[in-house]
């Protein structure tokens, strides 16, 4: 085996090791706050988030196709699924879904839609 094969199977298993880490250490945050929703994660410092305006998000529920809805059994990644998979779905800017609570089951998906929807100024959450 010559050491690009070698290379490239460390750098394969330091992917993995790095995509179980953040599967199990890393956090999810959900607030609104300053006329934005904002979805992130912390793992040790380290913070990726992404902000929507309240006046673009619409169609909070749950997710209606299996592309989009969480799966108990799969292991999910921070650093890859971030804002593609989750228990929780909506829509925002030019018709563009996202989705949180990849963690979630049913019962505290609807929790966290009915959570997000009080604290939305009036007017701003569509159905």
């Amino acid at each position: 085996m010559t050491w690009l094969g070698l290379a490239a199977i460390a750098f394969g298993a330091l992917a993995l090791l790095l995509n179980a880490l953040t599967s199990l250490l890393a956090r999810e945050e959900v607030q609104v706050a300053g006329g934005e929703l904002i979805h992130g994660w912390r793992l040790l410092g380290l913070r990726r988030e992404r902000r929507y305006r309240l006046t673009d998000v619409h169609d909070f529920g749950l997710p209606r196709d299996e592309d989009t809805a969480a799966k108990p059994d799969q292991l999910v990644s921070p650093l890859r699924d971030f804002g593609k998979r989750g228990s929780v779905v909506f829509s925002h800017a030019a018709g563009q879904k996202a989705a949180l609570g990849v963690a979630l089951d049913d019962d505290h998906a609807s929790q966290v839609v009915n959570w997000i929807a009080r604290r939305m100024p009036r007017g701003t959450m569509r159905a």
